[in-house]
């Protein structure tokens, strides 16, 4: 007698439920560090647009001995700024991807480049929680600058829409550049 038995090689529902549980801790623990690389990804590229208006804005105090003021055009890249016009991301004016709309304008004894960072899937934060500024100001015979946000009462990072302070880079201050500014 010849026995029929066919070997069946399979995997028992115990095996399948441990490869589920532990795709899913990895999930768990993976997802917050990809929402943080996407926040702090963003906001380094905006910082470091905003770092080409402060060269433009030092090469127009230097030769204009004064800043940018309504009827003026800031040079430079993305895009020029016209002094209290908004820039969003558009076919004929394109921002970087990370960055929702530009904006030159004064405040105070000083000048603002106001960007707002684009949201992302991720994101649920209000889009004035989502705003850096690059601020100038002329002190004697020197312009200084002041990156971080504008609001004076944000007490926590999480007031501008980031969830930690690391995501910012060393030198920005997150709280009140407008009371810098004098406003």
């Amino acid at each position: 007698m010849t026995s029929n038995k066919t070997n069946t090689k399979s995997f028992t529902l115990v095996e399948l439920m441990i490869v589920i549980t532990i795709i899913a801790l990895l999930a768990a623990a993976g997802i917050p560090n990809y929402v943080n690389y996407i926040q702090r990804a963003a906001v380094m590229e905006t910082v470091q647009t905003l770092a080409e208006y402060r060269s433009s804005i030092s090469t127009f105090w230097s030769i204009e001995q004064r800043l940018p003021q309504a009827g003026d055009i800031l040079q430079g890249a993305p895009t020029s700024l016209t002094f209290g016009v908004p820039v969003t991301n558009t076919t004929a004016t394109p921002l970087p991807d990370t960055i929702q709309s530009l904006l030159l304008s004064a405040s105070g004894n000083g000048v603002l480049i106001t960007a707002v960072v684009q949201g992302n899937v991720f994101s649920t934060v209000a889009v004035n929680n989502r705003t850096l500024v690059l601020g100038a100001l002329v002190t004697g015979n020197n312009l200084q600058f002041e990156c971080g946000n504008f609001t004076p009462n944000a007490a926590l990072i999480t007031d501008i829409g980031f969830t930690s302070i690391s995501v910012l880079p060393t030198g920005c201050n997150y709280n009140g550049v407008s009371t810098w500014l004098g406003t």
